[in-house]
C-alpha cells in the first residue's frame, strides 16, 4: 500500500463506520452537499479521488484498516449501498457468491434455488463444490425454500442465512 496516498486520502475524505457515509473534508463552494458517493445501476455507491472511480465500500475499508482488503468486500445484509462497517467484511470470491439475497432477476419466484417445474411442483437445487445438487420436488414453495436453507447451512457454512 502507498502511505502517501493513503495518507492523502485521509486528509482529504472522511468515513463514519457507524453510518457507512463517506464526507469531502473540503469543499467546493455553497449549495453543495460534502457527501460523496453515486449509485450506480448495479447498486453500489462509486466515489472519485485523484480523477479516478473507485467503489465507496472498498475506500471505506481502506481509511478504516490502513490497507486494500484481500479479497472481495461483501455486503452482509445484501444492500450494497450500505457501507456501514459492521455490514462489510474481506472475503474470497466464493463466499461473496454465496451470500446473495434475493434470486436473480429471471426466477418469477423471488427465492434463491427454487424453480417451477413443468409438473407445477417447485424444485430446489444448489451448487456446491462445483456441482449442482438436486435437493427434491416439492408441493409448494416454501417446502422447497426450506430444503435450499438447510442444503446452504450444511454446504456453505460460512454463508449468512
Amino acid at each position: 500500500m502507498d502511505t502517501a496516498f493513503l495518507s492523502e486520502l485521509r486528509s482529504k475524505i472522511a468515513y463514519d463506520p457507524e453510518t457507512g457515509i463517506l464526507t469531502r473534508l473540503f469543499t467546493y463552494g455553497t449549495g453543495r452537499s460534502n457527501v460523496m458517493g453515486t449509485l450506480t445501476q448495479k447498486g453500489y455507491l462509486m466515489v472519485r479521488f485523484k480523477r479516478k472511480s473507485y467503489l465507496a465500500h472498498r475506500i471505506a475499508w481502506l481509511i478504516q484498516h490502513g490497507e486494500w482488503p484481500a479479497g472481495q468486500i461483501d455486503h452482509i445484509n445484501g444492500n450494497r449501498a450500505d457501507n456501514r462497517l459492521c455490514n462489510l467484511r474481506d472475503v474470497d470470491g466464493f463466499t461473496n457468491g454465496q451470500n446473495r439475497h434475493g434470486a436473480n432477476k429471471n426466477n418469477p419466484l423471488g427465492t434463491l434455488g427454487v424453480y417451477k417445474t413443468r409438473s407445477g411442483t417447485f424444485g430446489a437445487k444448489i451448487i456446491a463444490n462445483g456441482r449442482r445438487r438436486h435437493l427434491g420436488h416439492f408441493g409448494d414453495v416454501a417446502s422447497a425454500q426450506s430444503a435450499y436453507l438447510a442444503a446452504k447451512r450444511k454446504l456453505h457454512p460460512g454463508a449468512t442465512i
